[in-house]
């Protein structure tokens, strides 16, 4: 399932979480960048423009209720 971070909430939520902070994690950019800072920063953008927010490594801290 892909989650955005509205569903990652109420999954969350549901499952007796409170999220205290969402966020999302880069895919490649940060291993292209070891080897060529152009390419780091060509990924960098590719990534936030089309992965956006709901890209696969995406993240949730919370507290249980």
């Amino acid at each position: 399932t892909k989650y955005d971070s509205e569903r990652l909430r109420s999954a969350a939520e549901a499952a007796g979480w409170s999220v205290t902070r969402l966020g999302s994690f880069n895919l490649a950019a940060p291993i292209a960048g070891v080897f060529s800072e152009r390419a780091g920063w060509r990924l960098t953008g590719f990534e936030a423009s089309r992965l956006r927010f709901s890209g696969p490594l995406l993240f949730a801290v919370g507290r249980r209720t």
